[in-house]
């Protein structure tokens, strides 16, 4: 192959996945970890579009196994509350009905009474806050696959692609951009959810402790 060959073969080109100022594909610009990136030339694109589609499907998958997550924790979390609060109704109210051993000679309940039901109240109040939290969309905002809005409007007229391959390129390193994304706020929710189920535990064995006490 002589000199004057090779420069004439088409060379990769870089283009910006975002561009300053503006999000990519409704992803935070500082959750892209590349801003530019080599894309394959057109022939590259057109031929392997179904290796692209693969790649396609598992950044899609990787969003969804995420949404699952999400939804699965919350229905946990509130279930576990539901829980939570049934049991609390009936070892507070068996703690209040109980009188032996919790009343002093002038007839009141006891100081060690009033902390335990101040501490209990309070494991209480963090679990429900810590659910809320998790509940809350704003602060429990995870980022999905591109709905069809987004790919018209983002990808298709906005840049428009060249062949089938050079689009499913562009989803796919959307959405595992959006994937590097989620990961962060799914790791402080895991640490909520496991912290609103010791906190509700901790209630719970406080509660059992305080009818013991009673009785």
């Amino acid at each position: 192959m002589t000199e004057r060959s090779k420069s004439e073969q088409p060379k990769p080109l870089e283009y910006p996945l975002q561009s300053s100022g503006r999000t990519s594909g409704g992803i935070p610009e500082q959750a892209a970890a590349i801003e530019y990136r080599p894309r394959p030339t057109d022939e590259f694109l057109a031929e392997n579009a179904a290796l692209y589609r693969v790649a396609y499907d598992e950044s899609v998958n990787a969003l969804k196994t995420q949404s699952d997550e999400l939804s699965g924790m919350r229905q946990r979390l509130v279930s576990f509350l539901a829980f939570v609060g049934s049991a609390t109704a009936f070892l507070a109210g068996s703690a209040l009905t109980a009188t032996q051993s919790t009343t002093t000679q002038s007839g009141h309940r006891s100081d060690l009474f009033y902390g335990v039901a101040a501490v209990a109240s309070l494991l209480m109040l963090a679990v429900i806050t810590y659910t809320v939290n998790i509940l809350r969309p704003k602060s429990a905002k995870i980022i999905r696959a591109a709905s069809a809005y987004r790919i018209v409007e983002g990808h298709i007229e906005t840049d428009i692609p060249t062949n089938e391959g050079h689009l499913l390129r562009n989803l796919a390193l959307r959405n595992d951009e959006a994937v590097q994304a989620n990961r962060s706020v799914l790791v402080k929710l895991r640490r909520d959810y496991v912290t609103a189920i010791a906190l509700g535990s901790l209630e719970l064995v406080a509660l059992i402790g305080l009818v013991w006490f009673c009785t």
